[in-house]
Parts: structure tokens; sequence; C-alpha cells
């Protein structure tokens, strides 16, 4: 029920669904089937290429919630987009995003290494 709010018309309701999602995906990882859990990655993904400033924040805070929470083994094959897709708005202006950018990029070397998030 919830997901059907990221298709939603205003900006204000997919940005709350997609914090909502991102705080059910947190409490409830080991509940969720996998597929469930790599769709929900993937269209994450894809949301983190919006123009959309609102969204992209909420998106932010479910891909650091994927970087701490969920298997190395799930989060391994979505490196390749996720990265890029981060750097574009690591040279935003304004100076939260690059913050938190920098920080998830932190968090991905600790946990996958500096040579495969290079």
């Amino acid at each position: 029920m919830v997901s059907a709010g990221l298709a939603g018309g205003s900006p204000h309701m997919v940005s709350a669904s997609i914090t909502a999602l991102t705080r059910l995906l947190y409490e409830f990882r080991a509940r969720l089937k996998q597929e469930v859990v790599v769709d929900l990655v993937e269209t994450m993904d894809l949301f983190l290429t919006s123009a959309n400033r609102e969204i992209v924040r909420s998106v932010l805070g479910f891909v650091k919630v994927c970087v701490i929470s969920l298997s190395t083994e799930l989060m391994l094959p979505r490196l390749k987009t996720l990265v890029p897709n981060l750097i574009v708005w690591s040279h935003e202006h304004k100076a939260q995003f690059k913050a938190k950018v920098k920080h998830i990029l932190e968090r991905m070397i600790r946990r996958f290494g500096a040579d495969l998030i290079e």
C-alpha cells in the first residue's frame, strides 16, 4: 500500500512515500522477500536521477539505510549504477546534499572497499 504513493502526483507525496518505505525496510528487512527488496532498491535508483530535490533528499536517506543494513550480496550488483547517480548529486551547490553524499560514500568505502567504489 505504501509503494502506491510512489506514483503520486506531487513531489511531496512521493517523498513521503519514500521516507515511509525507508523506515519499513529498516524495521522489517528480515521479513521481506529478497525480490521485493531488490525491486525497491532498483526503483529508488531510478528516483535518484530525479530533478526534484525533495525526492532526492528522501532517496538519499533510503540509500543510506540500504548501505548500512542490507546484505553485501544484495548491494554489490547495484553499485555500478548507484555510485554514479550519487556522484551527480555531490556536485550540487547546496552543502547538505554534498554532506549526505559524502557520508554515504564513506560508508560504502568502509563496507565494500575503496577499490570497488572507485
